[in-house]
């Protein structure tokens, strides 16, 4: 990759890195382009990987239906009566974002598409890189986990916010029992 130091040090992630940590990184973390409309990553499949969006942009998308068959929370988000193979947009991004850290942080499958709206160069690192660089020690990781921490939790903020908003609204309330599962199902992993 043409100037791969200058490509990395040009992301939000990586503000400080020396030239030595810089090399690390450069070392850990793998080129990827891809084209315009082409998936990223696909719903459903090993979550492995963890994805810089370096240039470019991208669509988060899920594929109805996502949510789980029973219960009332899943009564309240599939009102909407989706068709199964129908994906909604949750997220356009542009360069430099983050993509696919829930699955990396997980173990889990990946819960969305990430389809490329542009041409995109995007740097990839493992789960496994990732945990071997974490224990290392190295800065690039550090930072990069402090940034996945900070767009969660800004995620879950503004869900917070969406929730009471939705159980305010008069013409489509909420009832208490189905705000409590979203609520609940937020934090159950604290």
């Amino acid at each position: 990759m043409k100037n791969e130091h200058e490509t990395i040090r040009g992301l939000p992630y990586f503000v400080g890195l020396t030239s030595k940590e810089l090399e690390i990184a450069g070392r850990a973390l793998s080129p990827v382009e891809v084209a315009s409309g082409e998936a990223i990553f696909a719903q459903g499949e090993d979550g492995g990987w963890i994805y810089v969006l370096a240039r470019g942009t991208a669509e988060i998308a899920i594929e109805c239906p996502l949510l789980p068959a029973e219960g009332a929370a899943s009564t309240a988000l599939n009102a909407g009566n989706r068709s199964v193979g129908e994906r909604r947009v949750l997220a356009s991004l542009c360069a430099p974002a983050l993509l696919g850290e829930m699955s990396v942080l997980l173990e889990e499958p990946r819960s969305a598409w990430a389809i490329a709206t542009s041409p995109c160069l995007l740097l990839q690192v493992s789960r496994e890189e990732m945990r071997r660089a974490l224990e290392a020690n190295h800065k690039w990781a550090q930072s990069l986990l402090l940034a996945m921490s900070k767009i969660l939790a800004a995620r879950v903020a503004e869900m917070n916010r969406h929730l009471v908003a939705l159980s305010l609204r008069e013409d489509h309330k909420l009832q208490d029992t189905e705000l409590d599962i979203l609520q609940q199902s937020l934090y159950r992993h604290e």
